[in-house]
């Protein structure tokens, strides 16, 4: 295996790794998270999200990238999958600009929380602000 190669699956492991932590941090917010905490913990979504897209569409990643695409990997093996699932992954979120991706972590978090007010109360005014933010 060569230096671009384990350099590549170094970088995938840590964005991976980044985005396992992101969804765990979901997850918590979802089943042990007191109320009190949730503008922290979207803060935390909201700058984790960022970061797993920097990372992702940073200008060395894609120079790495690039640098891979012209290698003959055999069609069918692990390398030639990955590597064309990485690259369709990182072509997408390059259309989205990081502001946006970190906005939208931070509303996900918002909007659980008004969310579950507001269907523990059966008002749907309480979430009613928040999707509009979210929708225009």
């Amino acid at each position: 295996m060569d230096r671009q190669w384990k350099n590549f699956l170094a970088q995938i492991h840590e964005t991976r790794d980044l985005a396992a932590a992101f969804a765990l941090l979901e997850w918590d917010m979802q089943v042990n998270l007191p109320e009190k905490a949730a503008e922290g913990r979207g803060f935390q979504i909201e700058s984790l999200a960022g970061t797993i897209h920097d990372k992702a569409t940073s200008k060395p990643f894609l120079r790495l990238l690039d640098s891979l695409a012209g290698r003959e990997f055999p069609p069918e093996s692990f390398e030639a999958a990955l590597y064309r699932q990485v690259r369709r992954d990182t072509d997408r979120q390059r259309k989205l600009p990081s502001r946006l991706v970190r906005a939208l972590g931070a509303a996900s978090s918002a909007g659980y929380g008004a969310w579950l007010k507001a269907r523990e109360e059966d008002k749907f005014a309480l979430f009613a602000p928040i999707w509009s933010g979210c929708s225009n």
